[in-house]
């Protein structure tokens, strides 16, 4: 422990220092405001939903002690940014698209030393502005972490910043502390009874929210970079033909549009938000996928890149990127769906996914859904297809 202390010291002087400018920008930019934060005895695991990059500027606003956030590896690939991001932050990184144990041992590690840890459940931001699936290992290491955990439910965020959008909104955000659990109650309960917990106490719907609040988020641009999260068009089944403009959004096959508005629902076509089209597209894709031979998705100029454990990138191939229910393949690579371990998505855009032990991403030199490929192959494995 002596070893790390000028490290926990430096982290700690650091975040006295910049987390009250950190809070005056996020009341400023989101228009945020916090709840209460609980005073616990020993370290606290903090467990929040996740829908924007702002998500951990948003809660470490709302705690006045130190904590370590757990993000994705890729942060770690953003030249001076992630030298200055691990300079003063510590994060403890997972590499998102593979199986990934080190994050959890970075958890267990950071807790035992006596600090606290922030945990976004999902693993991922929302593209729906639901609340996702919890990681299935949530419950578990909550119950083997020996610490306090408090569940932190953000809301009015995918509203104010929407996953798939480049424009920040202004409107209203908040993160509220919805559970505290300290370890004795912890050790009452099993590891479902803590998932479900986490789960249901986390679970945000924006769009059920925003029916009783009627909050407006204003900003230009309102529905550009909407086809990297709805990508189905439901009037005439089109693929990939959805395209946005401004505050409109539309399909290039058939000519329907829809308007999303300050308030975040659609005026006219068939979905009333955002959710909804994506519960049909979800369906639709379903019945695609189990139901249909040949190409499913496809998109052409696609790179492929191993990532390196030291954080670097190679260029493996480049081409059209093609899937069907048999596998990917992009250029010359080919990976069966039985030889891709893991699959997810990073950004609004790229495709990152691990085969025999190594890791790749998938990158676009234009805007397109990397999503529609993450969420076929879920289809394919059986998995959860919520982000």
């Amino acid at each position: 422990m002596r070893r790390n202390a000028p490290h926990w010291r430096r982290d700690a002087f650091f975040w006295r220092l910049l987390r009250p400018i950190a809070a005056l920008i996020a009341r400023r930019a989101m228009r945020f405001s916090a709840g209460a934060a609980p005073e616990t005895p020993g370290p606290c695991l903090i467990i929040a939903n996740h829908n924007s990059g702002w998500d951990p500027v948003l809660v470490g606003s709302s705690f006045r002690e130190p904590m370590y956030f757990v993000m994705g590896e890729h942060m770690l690939r953003k030249g001076a940014l992630s030298v200055l991001i691990r300079f003063l932050f510590s994060p403890i990184t997972r590499v998102k698209g593979a199986t990934d144990g080190g994050a959890a041992l970075g958890i267990m590690r950071t807790l035992k030393a006596g600090k606290n840890v922030c945990l976004f459940a999902e693993g991922n931001m929302s593209f729906s502005g639901r609340t996702g699936e919890i990681h299935p290992t949530v419950g578990r290491l909550a119950k083997r972490a020996g610490a306090t955990v408090v569940t932190c439910r953000l809301s009015g965020v995918y509203l104010a910043r929407p996953r798939w959008s480049e424009k920040r909104r202004k409107g209203k955000t908040r993160c509220e502390i919805v559970g505290v659990y300290p370890p004795e109650k912890l050790k009452a309960m099993t590891a479902e009874e803590i998932q479900r917990a986490v789960t249901d106490d986390l679970y945000e719907d924006a769009f059920e929210a925003q029916r009783r609040e009627m909050t407006p988020y204003r900003g230009p641009a309102l529905a550009e970079k909407l086809e990297t999260a709805l990508y189905l068009c439901p009037q005439c089944r089109g693929r990939a033909t959805m395209e946005s403009e401004g505050d409109r959004f539309f399909c290039t096959a058939c000519g329907l549009s829809v308007t999303y508005g300050e308030y975040g629902f659609f005026e006219g076509g068939p979905f009333e938000t955002v959710a909804l089209w994506d519960d049909w597209q979800r369906d639709e894709l379903r019945r695609i996928v189990e139901s249909e031979d040949g190409e499913i998705f496809s998109d052409e100029k696609q790179t492929l890149s191993r990532v390196n454990a030291d954080h670097t990138t190679e260029k493996i191939a480049d081409g059209t990127l093609t899937l069907s229910r048999e596998g990917f393949t992009l250029g010359g690579a080919v990976f069966p769906i039985e030889a891709v371990a893991a699959m997810d998505i990073h950004g609004r855009e790229t495709v990152v996914f691990s085969s025999g032990g190594k890791n790749y991403e998938i990158g676009s030199p234009y805007s397109r859904s990397g999503r529609k490929y993450v969420d076929a192959y879920r289809i394919l494995i059986g998995a959860p297809t919520t982000i």
